[in-house]
């Protein structure tokens, strides 16, 4: 997910937009939002995976950067996926499509990114016990993880592993993951006073994964917060 957008460089849809380096790899950067929103409306029709656009600073120009994790901000997505590509997806995973499925939704949502073995929420570090403090207080959270894409199937396994385990012993609740991509994976969590539905029947449903991507994300620590008002005030 780090940049499909790059392998089309000379598409119409980046007339004008310039491929420059981004910390350790490289982004597109438009001047235009509404130039990165139609691109980021493809992308997200390719991928099947909401994407966000944020303002960014090159050579002293303002833009915009799109990314497909979400972790940087609190904000719902810019480019949200359709009925039709949950669908394909469902699909994809031999699983109901929305019309052969309940509606459900997780009650709160947060995002996070995992690099170097480090939480990262709004680009500050957050800890274990800020995820599982802001998870306890949920009635039926989702939780969605970003693994670095340079991670190989097996590093990205062992991390979803290591969450699993860090809800359940924390907090002896029931747990599930599914990959949304090869990056991305979302956990839901049951608790055990619950006899409600299954983790399981949750991340497979697809309701609940349309409604989990659409929605805000929630701080996991105030300073999350913080730096969400900083950037909304720039």
């Amino acid at each position: 997910m780090a940049a499909p957008y790059h392998r089309s460089v000379g598409s119409p849809l980046l007339f004008g937009a310039k491929t420059i380096q981004f910390g350790t790899h490289k982004k597109v950067f438009f001047s235009d939002y509404d130039q990165a929103l139609i691109v980021a409306t493809s992308m997200t029709a390719e991928h099947r995976f909401p994407m966000w656009i944020y303002k960014a600073q090159h050579n002293q120009h303002a833009g915009y950067l799109i990314a497909g994790h979400g972790a940087h901000t609190l904000e719902k997505p810019d480019s949200v996926l359709q009925s039709k590509q949950i669908d394909q997806m469902q699909y994809k995973d031999n699983l109901p499509t929305l019309l052969e499925s309940d509606a459900l939704s997780p009650s709160a949502v947060t995002r996070i990114a995992i690099r170097n073995n480090e939480f990262l929420q709004c680009h500050s570090r957050v800890t274990e016990a800020d995820i599982i403090a802001w998870t306890m207080m949920q009635s039926e959270p989702a939780l969605i993880f970003n693994v670095n894409p340079t991670s190989t199937a097996a590093e990205a396994k062992k991390i979803s592993n290591r969450i699993k385990s860090m809800l359940q012993n924390a907090l002896y609740c029931q747990t599930a993951v599914r990959w949304l991509n090869s990056f991305n994976f979302i956990v839901a969590v049951r608790w055990p006073d619950d006899d409600g539905l299954s983790p399981r029947h949750k991340v497979e449903n697809g309701w609940w994964i349309l409604s989990a991507q659409e929605q805000c994300s929630e701080g996991v620590s105030p300073k999350c917060e913080d730096v969400q008002k900083k950037a909304n005030d720039r």
